[in-house]
């Protein structure tokens, strides 16, 4: 877990640093979320990646000299234990290609950005960020809002395309201990240990609504719902809520934070922000996502489905 305030970390390592120079060699960011005003002044010190689906959309407004990186391109279709899943992360050699070609070097600081107008697109953020994680990347933090966040604080955005150089990112072995299995997420069901969440909207979890690559409606026995947009503020840039609201929503909703957690939704996109909060915002070291989530679950009609709509 690595949040706290930009200000709050700025103090504390000036302060560590009188007394341990060997901290100059620490991360750069400050913890796993950043404002607009720290990456004012730390800009020339990251890499910045702006994450979207319309690649379009960039020449018309970014921050400046951030790299493009489609939201297409960070998940892919692959068989993972002999079977196609889709939706799912990128294989190691993979994810390198696309970080180089976003201009990240080896054991450079990263800052994701996106256009950060809606809950939807700050998730595009916590899926990079989790995939840098499992990869071995740990000085990476998201800009908390996006670039509407940014240009609310009074930041210029700059316009035209992406001026980027090739970079030499590495990407490390996978860190699995962030990666829930179908057999952990199995195990979970039964353990009073472990809270499974789903983070769709009701609709989904209810089994009311359903996702064309998910075969079976409703959701796996045992987890609570925890839509992913309780997560950021409604109006103006979609920014985080304050920790001490988030622990308190997702205790009531069933899922303190003194269990491990598993966090899913259709194919683990949106509940990557909610393994983000988890892991990241509220200090669970337990939390995991379930990459491919109901996607996978489905894949086998043996595994249960909880449908409260069609008893």
């Amino acid at each position: 877990m690595r949040y706290m305030s930009a200000l709050t970390a700025a103090f504390l390592l000036a302060s560590a640093a009188v007394t341990d120079p060997a901290l100059a060699g620490g991360p750069v960011t400050p913890g796993a979320v950043v404002d607009a005003d720290w990456l004012a002044e730390h800009r020339g010190e990251v890499a910045v990646l702006d994450v979207r689906r319309d690649l379009e959309s960039f020449a018309g407004g970014h921050i400046p000299k951030a790299a493009p990186v489609g939201w297409d391109a960070v998940r892919t279709t692959r068989t993972i234990d002999g079977v196609e899943r889709q939706k799912v992360r990128l294989a190691a050699e993979t994810f390198q290609r696309l970080m180089r070609e976003a201009g990240v070097d080896a054991n450079e600081p990263v800052v994701i950005t996106s256009p950060g107008k809606a809950a939807g697109q700050i998730t595009t953020q916590a899926r990079l960020y989790w995939q840098f994680a499992y990869y071995g990347h740990d000085d990476v933090a998201i800009l908390d809002g996006g670039n509407a966040a940014w240009r609310a604080a009074g930041h210029d955005l700059a316009t035209g395309p992406a001026e980027v150089s090739a970079g030499d990112y590495t990407a490390g072995a996978p860190d699995d201990s962030v990666l829930a299995t179908v057999a952990e997420v199995d195990a979970a069901r039964t353990n009073a240990g472990v809270q499974l969440t789903d983070n769709r909207p009701m609709a989904y979890y209810l089994g009311l609504e359903q996702a064309g690559y998910v075969y079976a409606a409703g959701h796996i026995p045992s987890a609570v719902n925890v839509p992913f947009t309780l997560n950021v503020a409604e109006k103006g840039p979609a920014t985080l809520r304050d920790a001490e609201s988030l622990r308190a929503v997702y205790a009531y909703q069933g899922a303190p934070m003194d269990l491990a957690a598993i966090a899913y939704c259709n194919s683990g996109h949106v509940s990557a922000l909610t393994w983000f909060v988890m892991s990241e915002v509220l200090g669970n070291d337990d939390a995991q996502l379930f990459d491919g989530s109901m996607h996978v679950w489905t894949q086998d009609e043996s595994r249960p489905v909880t449908n409260p709509a069609r008893r």
